[in-house]
């Protein structure tokens, strides 16, 4: 449901097909909402494995003018050239020159978009997403989002109460600089 963008009457539509008794709103929204937590975790850990490759595959192009690895040019899983990376000889990386704090400087690219369109006079969506790709990789660095309405909270209920998502007041146009800065700092 929540990867198609698809509701409850769909849902529903589907299963009766299936001669599958319907559910209740309330019982898609609750696994839904557990749902969403796992993928969220699953996500999060997957741009810290990207962030790791993304470090060794900047590494190994700076040492030895390694072809950038991008869509066009990837035949195998990223958890394979991560795991073939990890296994590469950790004293040699380690030369690599890094600032202070041991950090490899990484190149990026970034694109954010919002769930309703802006037409170049009015930007006024109330969601805005954002992510952060690795030059080298192709794959998902960092992610954000920014939201200007919580449902919950306009009908009384407290922050805390509710897994709320209110993390913007200003306009929609300034989600997408407000959340590179979040993303590459």
């Amino acid at each position: 449901m929540i990867d198609t963008g698809i509701g409850e009457v769909q849902v529903n539509t589907f299963l009766s097909a299936l001669d599958i008794h319907p559910v209740s709103k309330s019982l898609l929204k609750r696994h839904e909402r557990d749902a969403g937590l796992a993928i969220e975790r699953l996500a999060k850990e997957s741009c810290q494995k990207s962030i790791q490759l993304e470090r060794q595959l900047t590494i190994a192009s700076e040492r030895s003018n390694f072809p950038t690895v991008n869509s066009s040019n990837v035949d195998q899983s990223a958890g394979s050239k991560f795991d073939e990376l990890s296994h590469n000889d950790t004293e040699e990386m380690r030369d690599w020159p890094t600032d202070w704090s041991g950090m490899v400087p990484l190149k990026a690219s970034y694109d954010a978009g919002w769930q309703k369109r802006g037409t170049g006079h009015c930007y006024n969506s109330l969601t805005g997403h954002g992510s952060l790709i690795g030059y080298y990789s192709g794959l998902v660095l960092a992610y954000a989002t920014r939201t200007k309405k919580c449902t919950m909270c306009e009908k009384g209920h407290e922050p805390s109460d509710h897994d709320c998502r209110l993390n913007f007041d200003r306009s929609a146009k300034a989600m997408e600089p407000d959340m590179a800065v979040s993303r590459c700092v």
